[in-house]
């Protein structure tokens, strides 16, 4: 492969950063534009094919990592871990990524009515939005999935800034309609609405803006997604984590660091490999995780070109070659 001095400029660069390790604490909170005028309050008006995901939502192990087969436990006031600065405390069914990704489209769809308002979609759409099967099987996991949401309690306290704290409790869907009770049918329009305790978090949180056309290109893998959506919170560039405190953050079952950093390994793999990172490299003797980051989507006009996407994804793919080997010798492929 030809190298391009710009290529291998960021290269040296990323490597260079790639031994610093920074304070593990989500990003800045920034607040929500609201629209001109004294109408009702909405949410963000995220550009097209992207959805806002909360930060304390993604920086904790809220919508854990957890493999299809794991059973569905039930907890009461469970401490989640997250980030510092955040405490959250869960009550009802654990939820996975695949609860992530009903979420996400769910959020979609609320932000185009007012706040708190309800929100009434076809069951049909959003299995298509998801890519799930539209036989009775999936209906019923898409149902299974929205009761879970609402059949949920969430504490959460965010300090978002020097003397700033937000405190909110509620479920995080606050009302799901999906049959006629009098004529024992399911109704052709579904409704959900937001819990509007928790209309505050989404209101004053800033939000990683997830593509939901690459978390369909992740499948059915969770730790994939997780690190997907994690990674979204961050600004480009090079981020730093340990690998102890990414098991602990995405929810994992795996019962030794060694064969977590196996499933790590797997799962970057899969980002490098769909161009969602530039690289990765795994420190296992300082146990540190190194990621190329690809540049977020914005909500103004700066977007990552499709060139620029490209030469990340090679540059990328060198990197995870080269992982096992000391940063010295890290180099890109000829």
């Amino acid at each position: 492969m030809k190298k391009t001095p710009e290529i291998t400029s960021e290269f040296q660069r990323w490597v260079g950063g790639a031994a610093q390790l920074p304070a593990e604490r989500p990003p800045a909170a920034s607040s929500v534009q609201r629209p001109a005028g004294d109408g009702p309050p909405r949410l963000p008006r995220w550009p097209r094919g992207t959805a806002g995901f909360p930060v304390p939502f993604v920086c904790s192990s809220l919508f854990a990592a957890t493999a299809r087969h794991e059973p569905v436990e039930r907890v009461r006031s469970l401490p989640v871990a997250a980030l510092a600065g955040i405490r959250l405390r869960y009550t009802g069914y654990r939820l996975s990524q695949r609860d992530a990704d009903v979420f996400l489209r769910l959020l979609v769809r609320a932000n185009v009515v007012p706040l708190g308002e309800p929100v009434r979609f076809t069951a049909h759409s959003l299995l298509v939005d998801l890519g799930w099967d539209t036989s009775s099987r999936g209906y019923a996991r898409l149902r299974d999935s929205i009761l879970k949401l609402t059949a949920s309690a969430l504490e959460c306290e965010w300090t978002t800034g020097p003397g700033k704290r937000l405190r909110c409790v509620g479920a995080l869907i606050g009302a799901f309609a999906w049959k006629d009770e009098v004529a024992d049918r399911t109704l052709r329009e579904w409704t959900i609405r937001l819990e509007p305790e928790l209309v505050a978090l989404l209101d004053e949180s800033s939000h990683a803006l997830v593509r939901l056309s690459a978390r369909r290109l992740l499948g059915n893998h969770e730790l994939a997604k997780w690190l997907h959506a994690y990674l979204a919170a961050h600004l480009g560039g090079t981020c730093t984590v340990r690998a102890a405190k990414l098991r602990e953050l995405c929810g994992s079952k795996a019962k030794t660091l060694f064969g977590f950093r196996r499933t790590l390994r797997h799962a970057l793999d899969i980002l490098v490999e769909r161009r969602l990172i530039e690289g990765y490299r795994i420190d296992p003797d300082r146990d540190l995780v190194s990621f190329g980051v690809v540049p977020p989507v914005r909500s103004s006009s700066r977007t990552v070109k499709p060139d620029r996407a490209a030469a990340a994804a090679s540059q990328g793919t060198a990197l995870m070659a080269y992982a096992t080997r000391p940063l010295g010798q890290l180099k890109l492929a000829q």
